[in-house]
């Protein structure tokens, strides 16, 4: 019984995560504007919003992955 009690749990939550990942997700892809998450611990980009195609002209694929890359795509007089 508490097994089951565990799993319902578990999958409610797991329900719960995926809303709120989809309804993000949505927010994120209205966004006009340049919206990057990554690891501190490894200075790796995680995630690129689409946005970036708009902005940088290139897909989020093409976009390097260490944030120290980043610096390459800006313009000079940007801080």
């Amino acid at each position: 019984r508490l097994n089951d009690e565990l799993e319902a749990r578990v999958a409610t939550r797991a329900a719960e995560l995926s809303e709120t990942r989809a309804l993000l997700e949505d927010v994120l892809a209205l966004t006009p504007g340049l919206v990057l998450a990554g690891r501190y611990d490894t200075a790796e980009v995680t995630y690129v919003s689409g946005y970036a195609e708009t902005l940088l002209g290139l897909a989020p694929a093409d976009l390097p992955r260490a944030f120290d890359r980043w610096s390459d795509l800006l313009h000079p007089d940007e801080p």
